[in-house]
């Protein structure tokens, strides 16, 4: 059955047998069907044209390896054309490999059930007297490039069947002028080819363009050239699709860029990993020195008392320098004990070997202890030390050994480096599922660029404000250590001649 599909609609094809009226035509007529490649219908002069014994024997061709850019034109054709609508070309087809000129009419069919057909009416025309040319003209139109002959006013002259295939349309020439300007994104840009083109003889140039596929990388040749039918100037155009390759090439630049990026990161990081390396190495020797030398300072004091003991003429001499030289050996060892302690109690820390009982504890509690042991302390070098008392239901997340030797190190230190006549004060408050120790004094202070390095390991050591404090500087990095590893945090602010401020701030209990 065959049928116009209702209006608006491509021509339906079903029954071969009500086409038999047309092989009363001279003209050459088949139908192609484009899923299955090979020839659904002919008439009987399309047999004469195919060189084909019969029609049974012409519709078992496979047409698969024939001539693959007139099947693709062919589709786009049925894509481009309205319903009902045909185009005409100029066509070489192979009928048994050998070549044959044919002015083709086509207009796209459905075939039933469900095929896509398209109906050739063919005149023979004459073959090309010079093959060269012939050739030539072939290569062009199965040729990938994209080639476009474009007059100056922008109409397109001609075009191979893959810049219709690009730019979509029905093919052939394209009369109304600025045609060819319209592929580009700014359409000005399409007049500047064409003006330098004619200008200079041939440009190259990367541009974008607007495809059916959308915005596309196309790599233009323009070459200005002759018309060979009216003689006028006109610009032969090829082009090729390179959005693959600039999108490459910007992720090329993209990884480069990032990969530079990276290198200078981490270089940064090895640079500083070295600083702060070799910092630690001579943080650590100058420690190392200062420890030396505070073991060495008791160590010849208890050494230096007792070889006096030993001397019978100088205690016969001086009974009472018996008593004196016991009690400096023993203050001395003392000393020595505490920086021995000290320094165990920093390598515990460091190693992660300091075994913490993490439980709610009252702090009134370590506040009258801390208070017990800091009062003479602050007596025997006149200074006031106020310590707040807390509410008895006050307690804080740590352990209570632990946060008693932080705020006595801390309390140490303030005294340590506040002169006579000074304060030093602590005071506790509840903040935010939180609970604060601060601990502040009138001391000397602590210059701005020195503070960071007060609470590291190691470096402070060296600070000669311990030394003419004879302490060894190691309280306040033990007791930032101790602080974080109850999951608290140790915070410190100071400044010369303004006193010194440390505040810790600790977990509250969750009493939901």
């Amino acid at each position: 059955m065959t049928g116009a599909g209702g209006a608006g609609q491509r021509p339906v094809l079903s029954r071969r047998s009500d086409l038999a009226a047309l092989d009363l035509l001279a003209q050459p007529i088949w139908i192609l069907d484009l899923d299955r490649d090979r020839i659904w219908w002919a008439n009987r002069s399309a047999l004469g044209l195919w060189h084909a014994e019969s029609l049974d024997e012409l519709l078992a061709r496979d047409l698969s390896a024939d001539s693959p850019a007139v099947k693709l034109r062919m589709r786009e054709l049925r894509e481009a054309l309205p319903p009902t609508a045909a185009v005409e070309e100029s066509w070489t087809i192979y009928p048994k490999g050998r070549p044959v000129r044919v002015q083709a009419r086509m207009t796209p069919v459905d075939l039933e059930p469900g095929g896509a057909g398209v109906l050739v009416e063919a005149s023979r025309v004459a073959a090309d007297a010079d093959p060269d040319h012939a050739r030539l003209a072939e290569a062009t139109r199965y040729t990938p490039l994209i080639v476009s002959t474009i007059a100056p006013d922008g109409r397109i002259l001609a075009q191979n069947p893959a810049a219709v295939h690009a730019y979509g349309g029905t093919g052939g020439a394209d009369d109304e002028p600025g045609a060819w300007q319209r592929r580009f994104i700014d359409r000005a840009e399409g007049d500047r080819v064409i003006a330098r083109c004619l200008a200079e003889g041939r440009i190259e140039d990367n541009l974008q363009v607007l495809t059916g596929d959308g915005i596309r990388w196309h790599r233009l040749d323009a070459c200005r050239g002759r018309d060979p039918v009216t003689g006028d100037a006109c610009v032969v155009v090829t082009e090729s699709d390179i959005s693959d390759r600039i999108e490459a090439r910007r992720a090329l630049e993209l990884m480069r860029d990032e990969l530079e990026q990276e290198v200078r990161r981490r270089t940064r990081e090895l640079e500083q990993a070295k600083q702060e390396a070799e910092a630690a190495s001579m943080a650590k020797s100058g420690f190392l020195a200062n420890v030396s030398h505070e073991l060495r300072t008791p160590l010849n004091a208890i050494m230096g008392f007792a070889e006096l003991l030993q001397e019978p003429k100088i205690i016969a001499a001086n009974p009472g320098r018996l008593r004196e030289y016991s009690e400096s050996i023993l203050l001395s060892a003392r000393l020595l004990l505490n920086l021995i302690d000290d320094i165990l109690d920093l390598s515990r820390i460091e190693a992660k070997r300091v075994e913490l009982q993490i439980e709610p504890v009252a702090l009134a509690e370590v506040m009258a202890e801390c208070e017990t042991i800091a009062a003479p302390l602050a007596l025997n070098g006149a200074i006031t030390l106020d310590i707040s008392r807390p509410s008895p239901d006050l307690r804080v997340m740590c352990d209570q050994r632990a946060l008693t030797q932080v705020i006595l190190n801390l309390a140490s230190n303030s005294l340590k480096f506040t002169p006579e006549g000074g304060t030093v004060r602590i005071t506790t408050r509840p903040a935010d599922g939180t609970v604060q120790v601060v601990v502040e004094d009138t001391g000397v202070g602590i210059a701005a660029a020195d503070l960071p390095h007060v609470i590291e390991p190691f470096a402070q050591a060296a600070n000669p404000l311990v030394r003419r404090a004879k302490g060894h500087g190691l309280g306040l990095p033990i007791a930032k250590q101790l602080v974080e590893l109850m999951g608290g945090r140790f915070e410190i602010a100071s400044a010369l001649g303004r006193g010194t401020t440390v505040t810790l701030t600790l977990p509250a209990p969750d009493d939901r």
